[in-house]
């Protein structure tokens, strides 16, 4: 079982709306469908050999919506580490 982290501790500022990946900022300007996940904390740590605050989780999705698990997670400010689309975004320059 491959438990994610998912990035749960950072400054405010990192949480707006222009650090989103375009991906998911384009997506939550769709209509959404219902979907349900059940989110549980399991452990609160650092990613290995780093200072990165995480927090590990177990996800249950309760519908099956494409990438439903991630975008719930990034919905709620907290992407899934790694995440290359909808995670956070750092623009060049």
């Amino acid at each position: 079982l491959h438990v994610p982290f998912m990035r749960a501790a950072q400054p405010k500022s990192e949480r707006e709306e222009p650090h989103l990946h375009p991906s998911f900022r384009k997506m939550m300007k769709q209509a959404p469908k219902p979907s349900k996940t059940e989110l549980r904390v399991l452990a609160w740590e650092y990613l290995k050999d780093t200072t990165f605050p995480v927090t590990r989780v177990e996800l249950v999705p309760h519908t099956g919506r494409t990438h439903q698990l991630r975008v719930h997670c990034a919905a709620l400010g907290f992407p899934i580490v790694g995440d290359d689309i909808y995670g956070y975004y750092k623009a060049a320059g």
